[in-house]
């Protein structure tokens, strides 16, 4: 029930407020508001008026929170804002700057940079340097091949290759195909000691021819000696020697022929067949043939060749003389080396030959050669002319003379009987030769390496390559030679 004076309130306008609560004069406080940032109110100093404090302790440049800033860096120097600082100036360094080309990197400056990404094979740091595309050499205990990086691990010296496993391996020679072959027999050792006396049936005609040892009176063997120059043939001579140089003929054997190899496996491994063409026998007399006088047949410059008897294939098959190349195996061993040495081993070789047969093909081919007759049996039984002996004795001495003609006669077929006999102890049926040797592998370099030559020409005294082996003829005896091939 007291009487006042009316109060009329202030707005925050009257009493100039802008932000904050302020008294509107009748005891009721009113809010005028707050402040837009980054102005608070009383901020500036004023109760109720927006404003700023400028926030620049401990900074050297950058805003000051009003809108203003703290000062401005020196030359060459920029404000580090995040922290009011004056810094030297930073520039970013972007990939091509580093030289990098894949991952994310920092550009120096606080920032980064995504430099992409490798292509296969190629990954990021996979050379060893980070963030530059490379590759990861696989090159550990591998000497040659690829190295995973489009590169190598190294080169193969010459006949070798490269393996799976990355080894250098040598190559085996490429050995296929046909090859001309000549072979060189010592079968002295096996042959029967009875064909050295094969001259023995000749001796009485040799007696008769030589001697003139025929009836044992005096005048009347005289009178025949000179007979026999009339009679007897200049040709019986080569007869006699041939039959009485027949073990030396047949004492060494030289063959030609072709052999045909082909690669098993693995492919060191080989098989061969091979046909002989040629047999040669030689006969160093028949480079005195048709020489008079004295003759040194190793003298002759024609020598070897002027002794050399050839016999083909042909001549065995028309003597109906069996000869059986049978198929054999072989081996190439390789020693290392630069050049690495190669060798062929051939395992144990069959040749079967009915060489009963053989021996008389030889002897008739030499009569043949050498007389005209196309045998010893048609030589021997043509050798004399006996009943014209005989008539010419019975014209000279009449009963004097013994029976010649029958003696003549006599005499003739009991000489091819005798020889004969002698070529039946070899008996009939195959013989075999047994065989084995090494000979060295020329090679040419290629890919694979070509085989070219085996052993040397000049195998016969050089030995390379070489035979070692038996001959079972009578009994087995020891066989020892040499061969070469070529391509």
């Amino acid at each position: 029930g007291i009487c006042r004076r009316a109060c009329t309130p202030l707005d925050c306008d009257d009493v100039g407020a802008e932000c904050g609560w302020v008294d509107d004069g009748c005891g009721r406080a009113i809010y005028c508001g707050h402040c837009p940032e980054p102005d608070t109110c009383g901020g500036g100093g004023v109760s109720n008026q927006c404003g700023c404090s400028p926030d620049c302790n401990g900074r050297q440049c950058g805003p000051d929170g009003c809108g203003d800033s703290c000062g401005d860096c020196p030359a060459g120097e920029i404000c580090n804002e995040a922290v009011g600082q004056c810094e030297t100036e930073c520039i970013p360094r972007d990939c091509w700057d580093q030289g990098k080309d894949c991952g994310v990197v920092s550009d120096g400056c606080g920032g980064s940079d995504d430099c992409g990404e490798c292509d296969w094979p190629d990954t990021c740091g996979g050379g060893g340097e980070a963030n530059v595309c490379g590759c990861t050499i696989q090159c550990e205990g591998r000497e040659c091949g690829p190295d995973g990086c489009d590169g190598s691990c190294g080169e193969c010296p010459p006949y070798t290759a490269c393996d799976a496993d990355g080894r250098c391996q040598y190559q085996v020679p490429e050995m296929s195909g046909a090859w001309y072959v000549e072979h060189y027999f010592d079968v002295r050792g096996a042959l029967p000691e009875f064909l050295q006396d094969l001259a023995g049936p000749m001796d009485l005609l040799d007696r008769w021819l030589n001697e003139c040892d025929f009836t044992g009176i005096g005048f009347i063997d005289d009178y025949l000696c000179d007979l026999v120059d009339q009679f007897v043939p200049d040709w019986v001579g080569d007869v006699v020697h041939i039959l009485n140089s027949i073990y030396w003929i047949l004492g060494e054997m030289r063959v030609e022929g072709e052999m045909r190899l082909a690669h098993l496996n693995p492919p060191e491994l080989l098989s061969g067949v091979e046909d002989w063409e040629l047999v040669q026998v030689r006969y160093p007399d028949a480079c005195c043939y048709g020489d008079p006088g004295e003759c040194h047949p190793h003298q002759d410059p024609e020598f070897p060749e002027c002794a050399n008897i050839d016999i083909s294939r042909g001549d065995f098959d028309f003597g109906h003389v069996g000869l059986e190349v049978e198929p054999f195996t072989a081996r190439i061993d390789i020693t290392p080396g630069s050049p690495p040495q190669f060798t062929l081993r051939v395992d144990e070789r069959r040749v079967r030959i009915e060489y009963s047969k053989f021996v008389g093909l030889v002897i008739d081919l030499l009569i043949d050669i050498f007389t005209g007759y196309d045998s010893l049996e048609d030589a021997i039984m043509d050798i004399i002319d006996c009943q014209d002996i005989q008539d010419l004795i019975d014209d000279t001495f009449g009963d004097l003379a013994p029976d010649i003609r029958q003696q003549c006669e006599n005499l003739k077929p009991a000489i091819v009987a005798g020889v004969y006999d002698i070529l039946d102890q070899i008996g009939v049926g195959w013989k075999l030769m047994r065989f084995s040797g090494p000979a060295t592998l020329t090679v040419e370099e290629d890919d694979p390496p070509w085989g070219s030559v085996l052993g040397r020409k000049d195998h016969e005294s050089s030995n390379d390559g070489s035979w070692q082996g038996s001959f079972n003829i009578v009994f087995e005896g020891p066989l020892s030679g040499s061969w070469y091939a070529e391509r």
